[in-house]
Protein backbone atom coordinates (compact mmCIF):
# COMPACT_ATOMS: atom_id res chain seq x y z
CA UNK A 1 0.00 0.00 0.00
CA UNK A 2 2.81 2.43 0.91
CA UNK A 3 5.54 1.14 -1.39
CA UNK A 4 3.70 0.21 -4.59
CA UNK A 5 3.93 3.25 -6.88
CA UNK A 6 0.61 2.77 -8.65
CA UNK A 7 0.30 6.55 -9.16
CA UNK A 8 3.68 6.60 -10.89
CA UNK A 9 2.66 3.55 -12.93
CA UNK A 10 -0.52 5.32 -14.03
CA UNK A 11 1.51 8.38 -15.06
CA UNK A 12 3.87 6.18 -17.08
CA UNK A 13 0.91 4.74 -19.00
CA UNK A 14 -0.43 8.26 -19.50
CA UNK A 15 2.87 9.49 -20.99
CA UNK A 16 2.91 6.50 -23.33
CA UNK A 17 -0.63 7.26 -24.49
CA UNK A 18 -1.98 4.03 -23.00
CA UNK A 19 -4.00 5.35 -20.09
CA UNK A 20 -7.10 3.47 -21.26
CA UNK A 21 -5.18 0.20 -21.03
CA UNK A 22 -4.21 1.08 -17.46
CA UNK A 23 -7.79 1.86 -16.50
CA UNK A 24 -9.01 -1.32 -18.17
CA UNK A 25 -6.62 -3.64 -16.32
CA UNK A 26 -5.50 -2.00 -13.05
CA UNK A 27 -7.53 -1.28 -9.91
CA UNK A 28 -6.51 -0.07 -6.49
CA UNK A 29 -8.89 -1.31 -3.80
CA UNK A 30 -8.61 1.10 -0.87
CA UNK A 31 -9.80 0.85 2.71
CA UNK A 32 -13.57 1.15 2.37
CA UNK A 33 -14.20 3.55 5.25
CA UNK A 34 -11.16 5.74 4.48
CA UNK A 35 -12.17 6.04 0.84
CA UNK A 36 -15.72 6.99 1.80
CA UNK A 37 -14.44 9.65 4.21
CA UNK A 38 -12.26 11.09 1.46
CA UNK A 39 -14.85 11.08 -1.33
CA UNK A 40 -18.37 11.33 0.11
CA UNK A 41 -18.27 15.12 0.83
CA UNK A 42 -16.98 15.81 -2.70
CA UNK A 43 -19.71 13.75 -4.32
CA UNK A 44 -22.32 15.50 -2.20
CA UNK A 45 -20.93 18.96 -3.04
CA UNK A 46 -21.01 18.07 -6.74
CA UNK A 47 -24.66 17.00 -6.29
CA UNK A 48 -23.91 13.61 -7.77
CA UNK A 49 -25.95 11.61 -5.24
CA UNK A 50 -29.69 11.30 -6.10
CA UNK A 51 -32.26 12.05 -3.40
CA UNK A 52 -33.41 8.43 -3.24
CA UNK A 53 -30.04 7.54 -1.69
CA UNK A 54 -30.16 10.34 0.89
CA UNK A 55 -31.67 8.26 3.64
CA UNK A 56 -31.21 8.56 7.37
CA UNK A 57 -28.11 6.35 7.13
CA UNK A 58 -26.64 8.69 4.51
CA UNK A 59 -27.30 11.78 6.66
CA UNK A 60 -25.77 10.21 9.76
CA UNK A 61 -22.73 9.03 7.82
CA UNK A 62 -22.17 12.42 6.18
CA UNK A 63 -22.46 14.19 9.54
CA UNK A 64 -19.82 11.91 11.06
CA UNK A 65 -17.56 12.32 8.03
CA UNK A 66 -17.80 16.12 8.19
CA UNK A 67 -17.12 16.06 11.94
CA UNK A 68 -14.13 13.76 11.43
CA UNK A 69 -12.60 15.95 8.75
CA UNK A 70 -13.05 18.99 10.99
CA UNK A 71 -11.44 17.19 13.93
CA UNK A 72 -8.49 16.10 11.77
CA UNK A 73 -7.81 19.73 10.81
CA UNK A 74 -7.45 20.89 14.43
CA UNK A 75 -3.88 21.91 15.20
CA UNK A 76 -4.29 23.60 18.58
CA UNK A 77 -1.69 22.09 20.98
CA UNK A 78 -3.81 22.52 24.10
CA UNK A 79 -6.69 20.62 22.52
CA UNK A 80 -4.74 18.15 20.41
CA UNK A 81 -5.21 15.15 22.71
CA UNK A 82 -8.96 15.75 23.04
CA UNK A 83 -9.39 16.15 19.28
CA UNK A 84 -7.39 12.99 18.60
CA UNK A 85 -9.66 10.95 20.88
CA UNK A 86 -12.73 12.51 19.29
CA UNK A 87 -11.42 11.69 15.81
CA UNK A 88 -10.59 8.12 16.83
CA UNK A 89 -14.14 7.63 18.16
CA UNK A 90 -15.60 8.98 14.92
CA UNK A 91 -13.38 6.74 12.79
CA UNK A 92 -14.53 3.71 14.77
CA UNK A 93 -18.18 4.73 14.45
CA UNK A 94 -17.86 5.24 10.70
CA UNK A 95 -15.96 2.01 10.13
CA UNK A 96 -18.11 -0.24 12.32
CA UNK A 97 -21.59 1.24 11.99
CA UNK A 98 -22.32 4.26 9.79
CA UNK A 99 -20.56 3.28 6.56
CA UNK A 100 -21.74 -0.39 6.57
CA UNK A 101 -25.32 0.77 7.17
CA UNK A 102 -25.22 3.15 4.20
CA UNK A 103 -23.50 0.57 2.00
CA UNK A 104 -26.21 -1.96 2.86
CA UNK A 105 -28.88 0.46 1.68
CA UNK A 106 -27.03 1.14 -1.57
CA UNK A 107 -26.74 -2.60 -2.22
CA UNK A 108 -30.47 -3.07 -1.58
CA UNK A 109 -31.48 -0.20 -3.87
CA UNK A 110 -29.25 -1.56 -6.64
CA UNK A 111 -30.61 -5.07 -6.18
CA UNK A 112 -34.21 -3.83 -6.30
CA UNK A 113 -33.54 -1.80 -9.46
CA UNK A 114 -31.45 -4.37 -11.36
CA UNK A 115 -32.05 -8.13 -11.24
CA UNK A 116 -28.53 -9.40 -11.92
CA UNK A 117 -24.97 -8.66 -10.87
CA UNK A 118 -24.00 -7.79 -14.44
CA UNK A 119 -26.90 -5.34 -14.74
CA UNK A 120 -25.84 -3.66 -11.51
CA UNK A 121 -22.25 -3.45 -12.72
CA UNK A 122 -23.34 -1.96 -16.04
CA UNK A 123 -25.41 0.66 -14.20
CA UNK A 124 -22.51 1.66 -11.94
CA UNK A 125 -20.15 1.84 -14.92
CA UNK A 126 -22.38 3.52 -17.53
CA UNK A 127 -25.45 5.11 -15.93
CA UNK A 128 -24.84 8.69 -14.73
CA UNK A 129 -27.44 8.19 -12.02
CA UNK A 130 -25.34 5.43 -10.43
CA UNK A 131 -21.77 6.22 -11.54
CA UNK A 132 -20.98 7.94 -8.23
CA UNK A 133 -21.27 4.53 -6.55
CA UNK A 134 -18.27 3.31 -8.54
CA UNK A 135 -16.26 6.31 -7.33
CA UNK A 136 -17.28 5.70 -3.73
CA UNK A 137 -16.83 1.92 -3.92
CA UNK A 138 -14.25 1.10 -6.63
CA UNK A 139 -14.29 -2.53 -5.50
CA UNK A 140 -17.41 -2.84 -7.66
CA UNK A 141 -15.04 -3.26 -10.62
CA UNK A 142 -12.90 -6.01 -9.04
CA UNK A 143 -13.97 -8.75 -11.48
CA UNK A 144 -13.21 -6.55 -14.48
CA UNK A 145 -9.58 -5.90 -13.59
CA UNK A 146 -6.47 -8.01 -14.07
CA UNK A 147 -4.12 -6.28 -11.59
CA UNK A 148 -5.27 -5.36 -8.09
CA UNK A 149 -3.38 -3.17 -5.62
CA UNK A 150 -4.47 -3.50 -1.98
CA UNK A 151 -3.12 -3.61 1.55
CA UNK A 152 -2.60 -6.84 3.48
CA UNK A 153 -5.35 -5.76 5.88
CA UNK A 154 -7.73 -5.43 2.96
CA UNK A 155 -6.60 -8.79 1.58
CA UNK A 156 -7.52 -10.54 4.83
CA UNK A 157 -10.79 -8.64 5.27
CA UNK A 158 -13.81 -9.03 3.02
CA UNK A 159 -14.02 -7.28 -0.32
CA UNK A 160 -17.06 -4.98 -0.51
CA UNK A 161 -18.10 -4.67 -4.17
CA UNK A 162 -21.67 -3.40 -3.38
CA UNK A 163 -23.05 -4.99 -6.56
CA UNK A 164 -22.91 -8.38 -4.82
CA UNK A 165 -22.46 -9.69 -1.25
CA UNK A 166 -19.06 -9.19 0.39
CA UNK A 167 -16.54 -12.04 0.14
CA UNK A 168 -13.00 -12.98 1.13
CA UNK A 169 -10.39 -12.70 -1.63
CA UNK A 170 -9.16 -16.21 -0.79
CA UNK A 171 -12.57 -17.54 -1.86
CA UNK A 172 -12.52 -15.88 -5.28
CA UNK A 173 -8.94 -15.97 -6.52
CA UNK A 174 -8.90 -16.83 -10.23
CA UNK A 175 -7.04 -19.96 -11.25
CA UNK A 176 -3.31 -19.41 -11.89
CA UNK A 177 -3.40 -15.96 -10.26
CA UNK A 178 -0.21 -14.59 -8.67
CA UNK A 179 -0.05 -12.88 -5.27
CA UNK A 180 2.88 -10.57 -4.50
CA UNK A 181 3.30 -9.79 -0.78
CA UNK A 182 5.52 -6.81 -0.03
CA UNK A 183 7.40 -6.71 3.31
CA UNK A 184 6.44 -10.18 4.45
CA UNK A 185 7.50 -9.51 8.07
CA UNK A 186 5.07 -6.60 8.25
CA UNK A 187 2.39 -8.87 6.83
CA UNK A 188 2.79 -11.20 9.83
CA UNK A 189 1.74 -8.30 12.05
CA UNK A 190 -1.44 -7.90 9.99
CA UNK A 191 -2.22 -11.59 10.40
CA UNK A 192 -1.59 -11.48 14.16
CA UNK A 193 -3.75 -8.38 14.54
CA UNK A 194 -6.61 -10.07 12.71
CA UNK A 195 -6.31 -13.16 14.94
CA UNK A 196 -6.38 -10.99 18.08
CA UNK A 197 -9.34 -8.93 16.85
CA UNK A 198 -11.25 -12.05 15.89
CA UNK A 199 -10.58 -13.57 19.30
CA UNK A 200 -11.62 -10.38 21.07
CA UNK A 201 -15.06 -10.56 19.49
CA UNK A 202 -15.81 -13.77 21.42
CA UNK A 203 -16.67 -13.18 25.06
CA UNK A 204 -15.18 -15.49 27.69
CA UNK A 205 -16.65 -16.19 31.12
CA UNK A 206 -13.51 -16.15 33.25
CA UNK A 207 -15.16 -17.96 36.16
CA UNK A 208 -16.29 -20.80 33.90
CA UNK A 209 -12.83 -20.97 32.35
CA UNK A 210 -11.21 -21.13 35.80
CA UNK A 211 -13.59 -23.85 36.96
CA UNK A 212 -13.01 -25.84 33.78
CA UNK A 213 -9.24 -25.78 34.30
CA UNK A 214 -9.56 -26.46 38.02
CA UNK A 215 -11.91 -29.42 37.53
CA UNK A 216 -9.65 -30.89 34.85
CA UNK A 217 -6.68 -30.76 37.20
CA UNK A 218 -8.49 -31.71 40.42
CA UNK A 219 -8.41 -35.42 39.72
CA UNK A 220 -4.70 -35.48 38.96
CA UNK A 221 -2.06 -36.20 41.57
CA UNK A 222 1.34 -34.59 41.46
CA UNK A 223 3.90 -37.29 40.51
CA UNK A 224 5.52 -38.47 43.73
CA UNK A 225 8.75 -39.18 41.91
CA UNK A 226 9.28 -35.47 41.27
CA UNK A 227 9.34 -34.85 45.03
CA UNK A 228 11.81 -37.62 45.80
CA UNK A 229 15.50 -36.64 46.08
CA UNK A 230 17.57 -38.09 43.27
CA UNK A 231 20.43 -40.49 43.92
CA UNK A 232 22.86 -38.10 42.23
CA UNK A 233 21.88 -35.20 44.47
CA UNK A 234 22.09 -37.38 47.61
CA UNK A 235 25.69 -38.37 46.78
CA UNK A 236 26.67 -34.73 46.20
CA UNK A 237 25.31 -33.76 49.59
CA UNK A 238 27.19 -36.60 51.31
CA UNK A 239 30.47 -35.85 49.51
CA UNK A 240 30.56 -32.04 49.68
CA UNK A 241 27.99 -31.10 52.27
CA UNK A 242 26.55 -28.42 50.01
CA UNK A 243 23.02 -29.30 49.02
CA UNK A 244 22.79 -26.41 46.56
CA UNK A 245 25.47 -28.04 44.41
Amino acid sequence: KKNLPDDALEERFRRDGRIEAYRRHVLRIPSTSEHVVHNLPRLENERRIPDEFKTKSFTELLEDVDSLREAQMQRLPFAQSRWKKYAADLEKSIRADKEPAFRKEIAKLLKDAFPSKQARLDAVRENLRYSWIGELYPAAFTDERTILFLSMDKFFLKNTPVIEPSYFFSQRLPEDSLIFIDEFDASKECILKRIIEEGATHGINLMDLFLTIRNALAGNEFPEGLLRESEHRRRLVEEKGKPWL
